[in-house]
C-alpha cells in the first residue's frame, strides 16, 4: 500500500489521507486476527465474512430422496441446509455451551464439536438420507461429505456419544473412542448431553 502523506512546509506536521488511515487500519486489524489462537480466529473470520445467502445455497433433492448441498452448522449434531433443519441420525453431540472435565481441565466440548464439524463441513456438498422426523420438525437424517459418515466422524473424535436410545449404529465407533481416550474420553467425567439438556429444563 502505498501512502500519500504530506508534509506541511508551515508547520513541520505529517497529514494522512483518510484512505491512508484506513488502510493502517484494516493492516492492525488483519495482524491482530493472525494472532489469535485458532479457533478464536476462525470465529472473528465468521464474522467478517459473509456466509451464501439460502437462495444462493438451496439443497437439490434427488429422485432418491437424498438432499444435496451446502450446509451450515448450528451445532454438533445439527445442520441447516437453505433453512432446513436436520438433525444427524444415532448420535448426541455435546450442547454449545457444555463443558467437559473437571476443575482446571475442564474444556469446551459443545464449542469443539461444532467447530470441528464445520472445519468438516467448510465449502463441500453434504448429502443427506431422510430417516424421520423428530418432535421439533428437524428432519433426522443420516448425512455424509466426501463419502464420510457425519455420525461417524464426530463419535470417531470423541466430540458425541451414539444416541442409543434411537440408534446402536455408533456404539461400536463410541467403543473405540473410549478405548482409545480420544476426545471426552481422556477424562470420562462429562455429563452426557441428553442429561446436560434435562437439568437445564
Amino acid at each position: 500500500m502505498a501512502f500519500t502523506a504530506t508534509r506541511d512546509r508551515s508547520n513541520a506536521s505529517i497529514r494522512w489521507s483518510r484512505a491512508d488511515v484506513l488502510g493502517l487500519v484494516s493492516l492492525m486489524v488483519l495482524a491482530l486476527l493472525l494472532s489469535l489462537p485458532s479457533s478464536w480466529r476462525d470465529a472473528a473470520f465468521d464474522l467478517v465474512t459473509p456466509r451464501p445467502s439460502s437462495a444462493q445455497a438451496a439443497p437439490a433433492e434427488t429422485s432418491g430422496g437424498i438432499l444435496n448441498g451446502p450446509a451450515r452448522v448450528i451445532d454438533g449434531d445439527t445442520l441447516d441446509m437453505a433453512g432446513q433443519r436436520i438433525r444427524l441420525h444415532g448420535v448426541d453431540a455435546f450442547e454449545r455451551d457444555q463443558t467437559c472435565g473437571a476443575g482446571a481441565s475442564a474444556w469446551p466440548c459443545g464449542r469443539m464439536a461444532a467447530e470441528t464439524l464445520s472445519r468438516r463441513l467448510d465449502g463441500r456438498t453434504v448429502a443427506c438420507e431422510p430417516l424421520d422426523t423428530d418432535r421439533y420438525g428437524r428432519t433426522v437424517a443420516r448425512c455424509r461429505t466426501g463419502g464420510e459418515d457425519l455420525g461417524a466422524f464426530l463419535v470417531d473424535r470423541g466430540l458425541a456419544v451414539a444416541y442409543r436410545r434411537y440408534s446402536d449404529d455408533y456404539v461400536a465407533a463410541e467403543n473405540s473412542a473410549r478405548a482409545s481416550r480420544i476426545g471426552v474420553w481422556r477424562d470420562p467425567s462429562f455429563t452426557d448431553p441428553a442429561e446436560w439438556r434435562a437439568e437445564r429444563r
